[in-house]
């Protein structure tokens, strides 16, 4: 059985209003051995690819893309950005 655990590191202004949030889940696999994995909004993804945010969110929305949901957020994992990278997202459908 796998268990997880989410880390959530927050970057604060001076008025303690949110700047940056790093979401961090370390995984324990059936082997009991921690893996860390980051975890990326949209907005993340799109800014590292140089694209618009909404491009992300259609993806999401088609399949095209995996993540899995923290809360009321939807998270790309790091592994996944790999994926994207090498490969990139079919236009098909």
């Amino acid at each position: 059985m796998s268990s997880t655990n989410i880390h959530i590191r927050l970057l604060l202004d001076t008025d303690n209003t949110i700047v940056y949030t790093t979401r961090m889940a370390k995984v324990k696999n059936n082997k009991g051995a921690d893996m860390p994995e980051r975890f990326y909004s949209a907005e993340e993804i799109a800014d590292y690819l140089h694209i618009g945010a909404q491009t992300v969110r259609a993806w999401l929305r088609d399949g095209k893309v995996k993540a899995v949901k923290f809360g009321r957020s939807w998270r790309i994992s790091d592994e996944e950005l790999k994926r994207i990278v090498a490969e990139g997202v079919s236009e098909d459908d």
